[in-house]
């Protein structure tokens, strides 16, 4: 919505339709690419972990 309002439409159409397109992924087989990416990105907090 942010690209959008800066008139950027080009751009939040293809964010936009990438998301679409992630979910639809998610939907049908289970797989979420956007949370592989992320996982790699940012390391999983292991601070329940260090509680025990």
């Amino acid at each position: 919505m942010g690209l959008a309002g800066a008139q950027m439409f080009k751009a939040a159409f293809l964010v936009m339709l990438a998301m679409m397109i992630l979910l639809l992924i998610d939907g049908f087989t289970g797989f979420c690419p956007g949370l592989t990416i992320l996982k790699k990105i940012f390391p999983p907090c292991e601070c329940e972990e260090n509680k025990g």
